[in-house]
């Protein structure tokens, strides 16, 4: 899907510009062009594939970040004056969601539209699209929210992006405080502190998909940098005792081995 987006002409476009409003043009554009890209592709026009995505997407400026949402993923920006949610999760149970819904053919049936899909925007899907129908008025549409952050070095700390499946075992606040505790633990590594958020959610039994981005700025590593094992060190102290002892002999036996040789 990153791939399919960055060969998008929106995506060439907006790479060109830092202007705020032009950012919040191009990237509300380049959801709708991915969209009917997507409806062009051999899986949707000859195999009737019916899958579709939720989206969310940053672009970071020296000056700004921009977020486009389209779905239940979420971004929250934390800083040191707190926790800022930059997306609105899009349910069917929303009362601006669910009269468009309903205004297009549809309904909302036990929180999902026509008692099926559990969110009420997304990318695909589109036996719930009706080609009569602009995109803002679809039953499930694409068109994003866009929201906009203006930057402040001396308080944003990081932004984080993620599905439903973090935050349906996660607040927001609480995702943050996991991911400065991976920090305090001494990891630099953002893909690892991601890593590890997401392995926290599954020892809390998330039973949905699960993908995670953080972005750390400046000022976290003030706060919150400390000098430690990291990720490694916490998945050795989860291990079982006993994998944790033949663990560490077999590394002891390893290095016994170059030595011998």
């Amino acid at each position: 899907m990153v791939d399919f987006v960055r060969r998008t002409v929106a995506y060439t476009e907006y790479k060109k510009t830092k202007d705020v409003a032009h950012l919040q043009t191009a990237i509300h554009s380049a959801f709708l062009n991915l969209d009917e890209s997507l409806k062009l592709q051999d899986e949707f026009v000859h195999k009737h594939d019916t899958s579709g995505c939720t989206a969310i997407c940053a672009i970071i400026t020296p000056s700004h970040v921009v977020v486009a949402n389209a779905g239940d993923s979420r971004a929250v920006m934390y800083t040191t004056k707190g926790t800022h949610q930059l997306s609105r999760d899009h349910k069917p149970y929303l009362e601006d969601e669910r009269k468009r819904i309903e205004s297009a053919g549809g309904m909302v049936s036990m929180q999902r539209v026509d008692g099926d899909l559990a969110l009420s925007r997304s990318l695909g899907d589109f036996q719930f699209k009706d080609r009569n129908l602009p995109p803002e008025r679809q039953k499930v549409t694409a068109v994003p929210e866009v929201q906009v952050h203006v930057r402040d070095p001396e308080k944003d700390l990081c932004l984080l992006l993620a599905c439903d499946g973090v935050w349906d075992v996660c607040e927001s606040a609480e995702a943050g405080r996991i991911v400065f505790d991976i920090l305090g633990d001494g990891e630099k590594r953002m893909a690892l502190v991601a890593e590890e958020l997401l392995d926290q959610c599954l020892l809390r039994y998330s039973k949905d998909n699960m993908s995670a981005v953080v972005v750390g700025f400046a000022k976290l590593w003030e706060e919150h940098g400390k000098e430690g094992e990291g990720v490694e060190g916490r998945r050795r102290r989860r291990l079982p005792a006993g994998e944790e002892e033949e663990s560490n002999d077999g590394g002891k036996a390893s290095e016994r081995g170059k030595e011998e040789k």
